[in-house]
């Protein structure tokens, strides 16, 4: 293996360590400069809560989220009774 200043292993607390060091920063050529505006350029502006509807319109990946209230460990916490499924939840109403 050769020897390298960008990297090395330290041990810590009894366990060995991976230590990299940061890079020198460089200046940017002027050709990646204009490339990143036109990209830019090329890219819609988008709100973040719109993009996650349209992506979950796709995938429908927020059905996998549940609510922080359907949880008992929320009510334990809380001190507050639990929904009846039969009654609904009484929080949604504060929705």
């Amino acid at each position: 293996m050769s020897a390298t200043t960008a990297g090395r292993i330290q041990r810590t607390g009894g366990q060995d360590r991976l230590v990299v060091s940061g890079l020198d920063k460089i200046d940017e050529p002027a050709s990646l400069v204009e490339l990143r505006g036109l990209v830019d350029a090329l890219l819609p502006r988008v709100d973040l809560p719109e993009l996650l509807l349209e992506v979950n319109a796709w995938t429908g990946f927020a059905s996998q989220f549940t609510r922080l209230s359907e949880h008992a460990e929320y009510y334990s916490d809380t001190g507050e009774p639990p929904p009846n499924p039969e009654r609904g939840n009484p929080n949604d109403s504060q929705r």
